[in-house]
């Protein structure tokens, strides 16, 4: 019901598939789910909203993430009262939450599912729907199946630097979901530090990064320190991609945001099993 309301408004809206089982009552839980989303949807603007699940020893943590207008600090404890109003002027905003997080505390304590919130001001939100662990199905519906982007053969390593600790994590659920292993940094030294002697298959990076930094010169300095020209993916929303082009940088590829999370995962499997060349 959410999808018709996301694309109205421009949004990507992406359901990471997976194969985790829980128990849980389905309406009920449907239903929280189904609030969060449309919770994000209403204080995004741009971007996307993402839906996947995580694994613990003994839970699954189904997570909603946003690229919204996001909450202070001082926020997060009231933002389950019913009515409660979001004071965010920046973003010309008037309305607050209404009952639909009201609703999903109270079917979540029934339920007995811990619901957890994690949220930058002005970069989006993060809810978190903790559930028992069931076990997995081991074979999945071939309609589903088919609809999913093809994994990597073997297991990949992908470097990933984006200043926006919300997009870093995002980034990491989807990559981990299909089968990659991934180093994040918020520059291009926590990149090079996260390393740790690892070679990755491929870099991707944000091509504007904190302190006048670019993706174009984390790119250069990790290719100069493992001396070789790793396969790279610049994700940029500049009007212009004249700035990374006139690098002539090899083995570089340029997408724009928003970025398409199915063509980024093809070209990451396109570049990363093919040998860096001069």
């Amino acid at each position: 019901d959410n999808l018709p309301h996301a694309e109205h408004k421009g949004l990507e809206l992406r359901v990471v598939p997976t194969s985790y089982v829980t128990r849980s009552d389905a309406g009920l839980l449907v239903r929280i789910v189904e609030n969060l989303v449309g919770n994000a949807i209403r204080y995004t603007e741009t971007g996307r909203i993402l839906v996947g699940c995580r694994r613990g020893d003994d839970q699954i943590r189904i997570e909603v993430w946003d690229s919204g207008i996001g909450m202070a600090p001082e926020a997060l404890d009231s933002i389950f009262d019913e009515y409660v109003q979001l004071d965010n002027p920046a973003r010309d905003r008037t309305k607050g939450l209404g009952l639909g997080l009201s609703i999903v505390q109270r079917l979540a304590v029934l339920l007995d599912h811990r619901i957890t919130v994690r949220s930058t001001l002005g970069k989006g939100t993060v809810f978190s729907v903790a559930v028992p662990f069931a076990g997995r199905v081991e074979k999945r519906p071939v309609e589903q199946a088919a609809t999913e982007t093809p994994r990597a053969k073997g297991k990949m390593t992908v470097l990933f630097v984006d200043d926006d600790p919300a997009i870093l994590s995002a980034m990491d659920l989807l990559m981990s979901t299909y089968g990659f292993d991934v180093i994040t940094g918020a520059t291009g030294q926590e990149a090079m530090d996260g390393l740790k002697g690892t070679m990755p298959n491929v870099i991707v990076s944000d091509f504007r990064l904190p302190g006048g930094e670019t993706g174009v010169d984390v790119v250069q300095r990790i290719r100069a320190r493992l001396s070789t020209d790793l396969p790279a993916i610049i994700l940029t929303g500049d009007t212009s991609t004249q700035s990374i082009e006139s690098t002539d940088l090899v083995a570089c590829h340029v997408l724009r945001k928003p970025v398409d999370s199915d063509k980024l995962i093809t070209l990451i499997e396109s570049v990363a099993g093919q040998p860096a060349f001069n």
